[in-house]
């Protein structure tokens, strides 16, 4: 574990928080890794190349964001992001670590006695979920039924882009000069994806939950990030 522990949330409410990040808790964030793969060692850092206009609609928007998003799963990274409702509640924190293939993600909500913590890890043995207790103590155990990905883009929308009408914008979120999304059907806004021109995601409102990212560090994370708080049961 690293010298600065990242904060989690308990598996219960990331089930309803962060049902945007993790397919198995409730419905993935995100369009690219699954725990099964094992891709070779990440290319350099590079923008993937696009000829779209800012404000374009249609097939080719959703194409770019997909492709932006596959991008973006063989990015090293570590990101902090900020969870709230789009009333602007203040929900959870999470922290999206990625050295492909290896990708953990640990979500906080609460303070004091009522502070919930959780981590999942993406590992070359399989996956793993852990959960903090009140007093402290971590567990772990393998769970082959989870799926956890890179990307923060609900796989219910990622599905129906075929069928949605796409809008992209050029902005600039947490810092980072970002490629936005506005993805919607039938008159109604289904959600909006912001992220940069090497696909790591920076902003999600999606659910009536915002994800917005507070600070993002490119050096390639630390093996030791990558090792569950307690050793997995089976």
């Amino acid at each position: 574990m690293s010298e600065d522990p990242p904060t989690t949330a308990g598996r219960h409410r990331s089930k309803l928080i962060v049902g945007l990040v993790v397919v198995g808790l409730a419905a993935t964030i995100g369009l690219t890794i699954a725990l099964s793969r094992n891709d070779p060692e990440p290319a350099a850092r590079a923008p993937v190349p696009t000829t779209r206009p800012a404000g374009e609609v249609g097939p080719g928007a959703a194409d770019e964001l997909v492709r932006l998003l596959d991008a973006g799963a063989k990015v090293a990274f570590d990101g902090r992001y900020a969870v709230a409702s789009d009333s602007g509640g203040a929900l959870s924190t999470l922290r999206l670590w990625q050295k492909p293939p290896l990708v953990r993600l640990d979500t906080e909500s609460g303070s004091g006695a009522e502070a919930r913590r959780s981590g999942q890890f993406a590992l070359p043995t399989g996956p793993v979920s852990c959960g903090r207790d009140p007093a402290g103590v971590w567990t772990c155990k393998a769970d082959p039924g989870l799926r956890l990905r890179s990307g923060l883009v609900p796989d219910d929308i990622l599905a129906k882009l075929s069928v949605l009408a796409v809008e992209a914008r050029d902005e600039r979120v947490g810092g980072e000069v970002a490629r936005c999304f506005a993805i919607s059907g039938a008159g109604a806004v289904r959600a909006d994806v912001c992220v940069t021109p090497d696909g790591v995601p920076v902003r999600v409102l999606a659910s009536a939950i915002r994800i917005e990212l507070a600070q993002l560090d490119r050096s390639p994370p630390p093996d030791e990030v990558f090792q569950p708080p307690a050793p997995p049961s089976s």
